[in-house]
């Protein structure tokens, strides 16, 4: 059986076949005689603005383009285009799965369908991307989902009990991975502007080699996590970009997102969206999701597939293990931590702990050179996370990275530090 697996979302575009799995950014450069996709279009992105287009999957419709290519005039044909160019090495009629945002409207994946049978390619279904994302965590109960696209993030709300059934969607326009590389870009230019009296934006050609750069930086952070301190350089002049700067200003543009998520649902992140917060004290507050083996369980799921009635979206699917009850204890959520006299309330916020002198209190909202723990509500806990290679004791045993701390747990630096996590109903 000829089968393939595409998942899309307006980031990039995946193929499954069960041998390989291919990729494709959403990126288009129009032409008069061709269109390029991918990456190479990236390189027109400033140059050539009203050629590149990258909206045009997570606004799959017949918005008109003005173009100069006979073939293309909406953003479906960009759409039909893409999809033939990755599929070109596949047989007609081959079999495929489409893998889809939570965002699709049914409008769109009428349209989908249309398009990938003049594609001629064969739809068995349409799967709610990540319904099928949190096939393998371990419990049963509510989740969250969160994913990067290029213009906008999403956070999916799920249920897993006798099945795994999608219960809502928020979408964050304007919070994806194109809008923060222009985040992060114009804060630079404005270090460029303070210190040298020079604008990086003057010009298409200087304006493309600052997003170059910073997209470089942030592209490699998204697949790895790893970050440093960064040099930007523009005509021979130069700014140097310190790591923790860069940290805050992700910390920044991620806010929106992180607040609206509900303290009872475990929040977990595909790989490129956890990656670029993995530096953030927001990492404390999700997971990374488990990679899912994804041609592998979609077979699984063809005889359920297969009994569906016509096409449809599932947005429900049957669980294929048995998912363990969360027997968490029922403490009282944590408030507040205490240090000698003084007493800092959480409010849903990381509280970093610092080295001080001279009576000074330890705690800040921002992680600085000196912060050697992060506290972070999660659920009914905290999260306790070392961030040096420092003694911490808590409740006279020593640890040695992470623990979750419930009402009355005591935490010490080597008799320096006294802290108490406690339950506070009321203040003065």
């Amino acid at each position: 059986m000829n089968l393939i697996v595409i998942e899309i979302n307006d980031f990039q575009i995946t193929v499954h076949d069960g041998e390989y799995s291919f990729e494709q950014c959403a990126y288009a450069h129009i032409e008069k005689d061709q269109v390029v996709f991918g990456d190479k279009a990236l390189s027109n992105i400033k140059i050539s603005p009203d050629d590149f287009y990258s909206h045009y999957w997570q606004r799959l419709g017949y918005e008109k383009i003005n173009s100069h290519n006979k073939n293309v005039r909406h953003f479906a044909d960009l759409v039909y285009l893409q999809l033939s160019e990755i599929t070109k090495n596949y047989k007609d009629n081959t079999q495929v799965v489409f893998m889809v945002p939570s965002y699709y409207k049914e409008q769109q994946l009428a349209l989908l369908l249309g398009l990938a049978t003049s594609c001629k390619l064969h739809t068995l279904t349409i799967i709610n991307h990540d319904v099928f994302n949190i096939v393998k965590v371990d419990f049963k109960g509510e989740y969250g989902v969160g994913q990067l696209g290029l213009h906008n993030s999403s956070l999916s709300l799920l249920t897993i009990n006798q099945s795994i059934e999608l219960t809502g969607n928020k979408t964050f326009p304007e919070s994806g991975f194109l809008e923060l590389v222009s985040y992060i870009s114009n804060w630079c230019n404005q270090i460029f502007i303070k210190h040298l009296r020079f604008d990086a934006l003057h010009s298409a050609l200087t304006e493309q080699a600052l997003f170059d750069q910073i997209y470089k930086i942030l592209y490699q952070l998204s697949n790895t996590g790893l970050i440093e301190d960064q040099n930007i350089l523009i005509n021979e002049k130069s700014i140097k970009i310190e790591r923790l700067d860069l940290i805050d200003k992700t910390t920044e543009f991620f806010a929106t997102l992180f607040e609206s998520a509900s303290q009872n649902q475990s929040i977990y992140l595909t790989t490129k969206l956890y990656n670029l917060i993995s530096n953030t004290s927001y990492k404390h507050e999700c997971n990374l999701l488990p990679i899912t083996p994804t041609y592998y369980l979609i077979k699984q799921y063809l005889p359920f597939i297969n009994k569906q009635t016509g096409i449809c979206l599932l947005d429900k699917i049957p669980i294929l293990k048995d998912y363990k009850r969360n027997n968490e204890k029922n403490y009282d959520t944590p408030t507040h931590i205490l240090c000698n006299q003084f007493c800092v309330a959480f409010k849903n916020a990381t509280i970093y702990l610092n080295e001080t002198q001279n009576g000074v209190h330890p705690f800040s909202r921002k992680q600085t050179k000196s912060s050697f723990i992060a506290l972070v509500p999660n659920k009914k806990n905290v999260l306790l996370t070392l961030l040096k290679d420092i003694p911490i004791v808590v409740n006279k045993s020593h640890i040695s990275q992470t623990i979750l701390l419930n009402c009355g747990d005591t935490i010490s630096n080597l008799d320096k530090l006294n802290l108490k996590v406690i339950f506070l109903d009321k203040e003065f």
